[in-house]
């Protein structure tokens, strides 16, 4: 059990779906209803393949309803480690398909007139330390040669002083 639940979760009517009654021929099982399964199934019925959603709890809940659904190109894995364990080609491909990502995400808010607040914003990744803002520094590289637009700045609207951070346009 989650220690603190989110807002989105706490505040949003819950809906009810019905529970398979027996067996079901599809052509694919998404396994999840977070934003990522909701959309690969939503993608899946647009290219005309019966499809269903296996959610153990309610859907959105899990991971998606504990962020703000915000779609970035900064991963997990920064890429600066991607770039050594894979290459510059293998950050490259990782920062484009996360841009895909943002790109399939937005014409799909806009094609279905979704109003969900989309809305394109820089994204920051802070640093307190010294140390911290040393691997921004070298993130800055990596991210940049991986093709995002990015920048390292003071200025972070946040309301506590960091020594830094890396800015992430169009996120």
């Amino acid at each position: 059990m989650r220690t603190h639940r989110s807002l989105w979760t706490l505040t949003t009517p819950t809906r009810d779906f019905p529970t398979l009654p027996g067996d079901l021929t599809v052509d694919v099982a998404v396994i999840g209803g977070g934003m990522a399964g909701l959309t690969t199934a939503w993608l899946l019925k647009c290219a005309g393949k019966r499809v269903a959603v296996l959610e153990m709890n309610r859907i959105l809940s899990g991971q998606t309803g504990q962020t703000t659904a915000h779609l970035t190109e900064l991963l997990d894995t920064p890429y600066a480690t991607l770039r050594r364990d894979f290459g510059e080609k293998g950050a490259r491909l990782a920062a484009s398909s996360s841009r895909a990502a943002i790109e399939q995400m937005a014409s799909l808010v806009e094609e279905l007139g979704l109003d969900c607040d989309f809305q394109r914003v820089p994204m920051f990744q802070y640093a307190q330390t010294a140390r911290e803002l040393q691997s921004l520094e070298d993130e800055l590289s990596a991210a940049r040669d991986a093709g995002l637009l990015a920048t390292l700045t003071q200025r972070v609207p946040l309301p506590f002083a960091v020594k830094g951070a890396l800015r992430v346009e169009d996120q």
